[in-house]
């Protein structure tokens, strides 16, 4: 997640330029930055 989103950082958003550089698919990183989201909301209601 931290590669992910350094990467993101150092492209500025850029989702395909930071997919290339980590060497995955662009898909594979939309997924993963979707499991991310769903995990942080999901902390977040349990947190409530």
């Amino acid at each position: 997640r931290w590669a992910i989103e350094e990467t993101l950082k150092m492209t500025g958003g850029n989702r395909e330029e930071a997919a290339r550089i980590l060497s995955i698919g662009a898909r594979t990183l939309y997924r993963k930055l979707d499991k991310y989201r769903h995990d942080d909301s999901q902390r977040n209601s349990d947190a409530k």
